[in-house]
Parts: structure tokens; sequence; C-alpha cells
């Protein structure tokens, strides 16, 4: 981290973190299992036309880390 010249902190890098499915896994939770649960729940309960979205957002964020996702691609 560095401040710029308007004295506003900026981030030069970032050493890759762990993904939230790592995080779930630290807690002895297991990420497939929660995806299933998940899926049979919204298989019930949300409109066909809504669950791929849905499921879609869910396994994105399971892959994404669990902080600074923005600058994670570095």
């Amino acid at each position: 981290m560095r401040l710029d010249e308007q004295g506003k902190a900026r981030i030069e890098s970032a050493i890759a973190g762990d993904t939230v499915a790592d995080v779930l896994r630290y807690v002895n939770q297991d990420a497939l299992s929660f995806m299933r649960t998940y899926e049979e729940l919204v298989n019930r309960h949300i409109d066909e036309s809504e669950r791929a979205a849905i499921l879609e957002e869910l396994q994105a964020g399971l892959k994404g880390y669990s902080y600074l996702e923005a600058i994670a691609q570095f």
C-alpha cells in the first residue's frame, strides 16, 4: 500500500488469498455438499426461469476470493 498525491491509500500489490470454498473447508464445511443442498432448495422454491442464474452466482461466489476480489486477478 502507498498513499497517492491526494493522500488516498492505493494497493500496489496483493498476495493471493483463499477462495470461499477454501475457507468453508477450514471450518469443516464441504463446498460441493453446500452447493448440492442449495441447488435442491433452489429447484424446489425458485421459478425455473431464475434457477440457472442463481446457481451460477453461487458457483462464482464459491470460486471467488474471500476478500479483495476486485484486484485478485493480478
